[in-house]
């Protein structure tokens, strides 16, 4: 007879199994037992950084430059976005909410989306 388990618990079974040390993770447990980082981040208007991090992004390997990421974030900021952790059970995942409320889940879909408002808003103030 298995002992009763409840949600939270963590087995460890050294018994001869095909894998013979087994973790077993049930229910809803976070393993971010920490807060999230702080986000300090000041508002700079620099909209080039947005438009070059979203067409540099296409490319992995230039997704880790981080002076530039920093100053589209800045611009975001500058324009009302806010930033916010969200927890993904084994780490802290940056969010980004636009002034409208809409969340993005990385920092090139935000670009994206701040792009097309900019040119959204140009087009329907130059009719």
């Amino acid at each position: 007879m298995l002992p009763s388990i409840t949600p939270r618990t963590i087995i460890i079974s050294d018994a001869p199994l095909a894998i013979p040390l087994k973790l077993v993770l049930l229910g809803t447990m976070s393993l971010t037992s920490k807060p999230p980082p702080k986000i300090r981040i000041e508002g700079e208007h620099c909209p080039g950084a947005v438009v070059e991090w979203y067409q540099r992004s296409a490319s992995k390997d230039q997704r880790h430059d981080f002076d530039l990421s920093l100053k589209a974030k800045k611009h975001l900021v500058s324009l009302g976005w806010t930033f916010s952790y969200c927890d993904k059970k084994t780490r802290w995942e940056l969010r980004y909410k636009s002034p409208s409320g809409k969340t993005y889940i990385s920092l090139r879909t935000a670009c994206k989306a701040c792009i097309e408002e900019k040119k959204k808003d140009s087009s329907s103030s130059s009719n």
